[in-house]
């Protein structure tokens, strides 16, 4: 009897355990739909926390250190304009993981870099192992940097070169959070930035900026 019962238990616990486990993958692979907003305007690429905002004037700029600015002007090196606006945006691994394009356009090329593996609470985290993924869209070409981390090693990028996408679309994901950067053309944003450091955005809703058109999508 007693043997009988304590297997019951083992069971129960066990079906329990199966069943928190399966909850917890449903919460983190969690894929909601958002409201895309119509205009002209560029969407965050992630859900997260912004946690560096940072103006780089001919690819240069006083804030950052030597090390940094290499780093930078490497990643920068494929892009048309020498003016740009970074903001990266650290996943929390309890965000949803999904990334969505800022803007629409043609995907350029998609780029897998190895690198390090360090924590993504910085700007710093640029040079970890990531995807870059350039967009040639109607304020010219911005880049989306999916950055992994210390436990985020896993990152997928869904689109390929050659590929028409909307602002908003799904375009990959990266497991159990980390960061997402994004390089813009300082000159086309329309009136200034709509966000700043320590602002929560959601990939796909939030505005990040309005942009002057400059080439047609067809």
């Amino acid at each position: 009897m007693m043997k009988a019962l304590r297997k019951a238990q083992y069971l129960a616990a066990g079906s329990m355990g199966a069943a928190a486990c399966w909850q917890a993958l449903e919460f983190f692979d969690r894929d909601p739909e958002r409201e895309v907003p119509d205009g002209n305007w560029i969407v965050a690429p992630a859900d997260g926390k912004i946690v560096s905002i940072l103006e780089l004037k001919n690819s240069k700029t006083a804030k950052i250190d030597k090390g940094l600015f290499g780093k930078i002007e490497t990643l920068t090196c494929d892009l048309e304009e020498k003016d740009l606006t970074l903001i990266s945006i650290f996943m929390p691994p309890t965000a949803v993981h999904v990334q969505r394009m800022p803007v629409p356009g043609q995907v350029v090329s998609v780029t897998h870099r190895e690198g390090k593996f360090r924590s993504t609470h910085t700007v710093r985290a640029i040079d970890n192992e990531r995807a870059e993924t350039v967009i040639e869209g109607p304020c010219g070409k911005v880049k989306v940097i999916q950055i992994a981390g210390l436990l985020a090693r896993r990152i997928e990028t869904w689109v390929r070169e050659g590929d028409q996408t909307e602002a908003g679309e799904r375009f990959g994901r990266i497991r159990l959070g980390s960061q997402v950067s994004l390089f813009l053309p300082s000159k086309m944003i329309e009136n200034g930035l709509r966000v700043r450091v320590g602002d929560w955005v959601r990939a796909g809703e939030t505005v990040l900026a309005g942009y002057e058109s400059k080439v047609v999508i067809a």
